[in-house]
């Protein structure tokens, strides 16, 4: 109760209206003088707190009373009451439209909506022989495995790999942040525990491209040699189009079959170029040159720049994604605005200028609902990019 139209809406379970595909600003915002029938339109009935509209009417005799647009928003904004329970998606929403420039900070979580599993929580799932194997999910993650059986290491990698890069894209999650990102001033960046390589896609169009991306745990996108002793194990090249043909069959998933990828210099097997457990062979040097431009932009960004720091889906169990949004949100004076359906707690920034703002909501779901509340509420000063609204997921794994 008492939460306002334009907090009300965005409650778990309250009415709400739906955002056709390639919403834009121009048809889809409230007008610049909103009556009672257009809000109980945008927001839905239950919704509705006639207390805060009627407040705001200069003549309650008016048969047709109106607000204007931005006296709603202001008066919502200016009370210390309102603003202290404050809906996170519509706070969130705010943010994104003042920023002035985006970290998004993703892990595990974030690939949920492309149809790929977890490695912890209600969405694990990640290759199904390893109950049969006796080892869980940390001890095929090592990197031994190429030196001790390589067959079976390229089975859970090939699978891994296939997975993906090859039957799952980058949801439309991801297209929305990139949307928020052009209309920044100083654009984004991308930091990621994810190995799907999703973020550097074309598709996603994400301002600066690669460029703008620190993989901080590698990618399934480029292999390098699993011999600490070659001469050139530092190199890095690029994954072949389907591994080279190299198979894996339902008869026996813990096998691969076929040519094994190997390094072109010593034709020792070849590895991911990812940063796995017990892992003191992970080649670096793509690594290090993506952290130095995330250092350089983070330098580059102005002091008062208004940052907003968006993570999604990034778990406990290994938490670099949340300590970094963290250290980034106290070192920018940023808002963070962590999105977490299992655990979107933030214990504090102690930073006073930070903003916390927590979301218990899948990663997709929430992106979408913060840009719902950011259009309908009026609060959008440009023109949505259109989004496409048609499945992302690949179940063909």
């Amino acid at each position: 109760e008492g939460q306002g139209v334009i907090l009300g809406v965005l409650y778990p379970g309250a009415p709400s209206r739906t955002m056709g595909a390639g919403a834009s600003t121009s048809s889809q915002a409230l007008p610049e003088f909103v009556s009672e029938a257009q809000c109980r339109q945008a927001f839905g009935d239950g919704a509705f707190d006639p207390q805060l509209f009627f407040g705001l009417v200069a003549d309650p005799s008016d048969p047709d009373p109106v607000v204007r647009r931005d006296e709603l928003l202001a008066a919502i904004k200016a009370s210390t009451e309102m603003v202290g329970e404050l809906h996170p998606i519509m706070h969130a929403a705010m943010a994104v439209e003042q920023a002035d420039a985006f970290l998004f900070m993703t892990g595990a979580g974030m690939g949920v909506d492309s149809g790929l599993g977890t490695f912890r929580g209600r969405n694990a799932g990640v290759w199904p022989p390893l109950k049969d194997l006796g080892m869980d999910f940390t001890e095929m993650s090592t990197p031994s495995h190429f030196q001790s059986d390589p067959r079976l290491a390229w089975a859970f990698w090939h699978y891994r790999h296939q997975a993906y890069t090859r039957h799952s894209r980058p949801h439309k999650g991801y297209r929305l942040l990139a949307s928020w990102a052009k209309r920044a001033k100083y654009g984004a960046f991308s930091f990621t525990s994810n190995i799907d390589g999703h973020w550097e896609r074309p598709e996603v169009g994400l301002p600066g491209g690669a460029d703008s991306v620190l993989e901080v745990h590698g990618a399934l996108t480029n292999l390098q040699c699993s011999d600490q002793s070659c001469l050139t194990h530092s190199s890095i090249w690029p994954t072949p189009e389907n591994l080279g043909g190299l198979q894996v069959y339902p008869g026996n998933l813990a096998k691969a079959v076929g040519e094994l990828p190997i390094c072109p210099t010593c034709a020792s097997t070849a590895r991911p170029n990812v940063l796995m457990f017990n892992d003191g062979g992970f080649a670096s040097k793509r690594k290090e040159a993506q952290r130095r431009r995330y250092d350089e932009w983070v330098d580059s960004l102005p002091t008062g720049a208004k940052v907003c720091v968006i993570e999604v889906g990034a778990g406990l169990a290994i938490p670099t994604v949340r300590h970094e949004a963290e250290k980034m949100a106290r070192q920018l004076k940023a808002t963070l605005v962590r999105i977490n359906l299992d655990d979107c707690t933030i214990d504090g920034l102690g930073e006073p200028s930070a903003t916390e703002i927590e979301i218990p909501m899948g990663g997709l779901k929430a992106l979408e609902a913060i840009e719902q509340a950011r259009v309908s509420a009026g609060l959008a000063q440009t023109q949505t990019t259109a989004i496409d609204t048609s499945t992302d997921v690949s179940t063909d794994v």
